[in-house]
C-alpha cells in the first residue's frame, strides 16, 4: 500500500485528523466561552431578581406603614387635645391606655427603621411640603413656623414629607 504524502510530509489521513482536532479545539473554546458568558448572565440575573425582591418587599412595607399614618396622626391629635384640656379623672385610665398604644405605634415604627423627620428649623423641599406661607416676626424667611403633620423617613428615605407652614 502506497501512502499519499503531501508537500509538508503528512499523509492525507494524518492531515484530516489534524484538521479535525483543530476544529474540535476551536469548537470547544467557543463552547467554553459561551458557558462562561452564560454563567455570568445567570449571576447577573440572580442579582437582579434579588434586588427586585428586596425592592418589592420594601415597597410593600412602606405601603403598610403609610396606611398606618392616619391612625397614628389621630392618636397624636387625641393625646394632644387631652393634654391641652386637662385629663378628666374619670377618663384618666382611658387616656393612659391610649398613650400606651401611641407609644407602641412609635416603637413599631422604630423597629421597622422608620424615624421622624427631626429637621424642623429650615425648610428643605426634599423633607418638607410647604402648605402655606405666613408672616412671622419671630422667624426668618424660609424657616418653618409650624409643623402641621409629622414627616417620616424609612431607611433614610422620605416616606412621608412633613407638612409645614413657612415664614415669608
Amino acid at each position: 500500500m502506497k501512502k499519499d504524502i503531501n508537500d509538508n510530509g503528512l499523509d492525507s489521513i494524518e492531515q484530516e485528523k489534524t484538521v479535525e482536532e483543530d476544529t474540535c479545539k476551536s469548537e470547544l473554546l467557543a463552547v467554553k466561552e459561551q458557558l462562561v458568558r452564560l454563567g455570568a448572565d445567570f449571576q447577573n440575573y440572580r442579582k437582579r431578581i434579588e434586588k427586585d425582591r428586596s425592592e418589592w418587599s420594601q415597597s410593600a412595607q412602606a405601603q403598610i406603614i403609610l396606611d398606618l399614618f392616619p391612625l397614628i396622626d389621630d392618636f397624636d391629635r387625641a393625646i394632644s387635645e387631652a393634654q391641652k384640656e386637662g385629663i378628666n379623672p374619670e377618663f384618666g385610665q382611658w387616656i393612659a391606655g391610649f398613650e400606651l398604644m401611641h407609644k407602641a405605634f412609635y416603637e413599631f415604627l422604630k423597629n421597622k427603621n422608620v424615624e421622624e423627620i427631626d429637621q424642623i428649623k429650615e425648610f428643605d423641599p426634599e423633607l418638607h411640603e410647604a402648605l402655606m406661607q405666613v408672616e412671622s416676626d419671630e422667624h426668618e424667611s424660609g424657616q418653618i413656623v409650624q409643623v402641621m403633620q409629622r414627616g417620616f423617613l424609612l431607611n433614610g428615605k422620605v416616606l412621608r414629607p412633613a407638612k409645614v407652614s413657612v415664614a415669608k
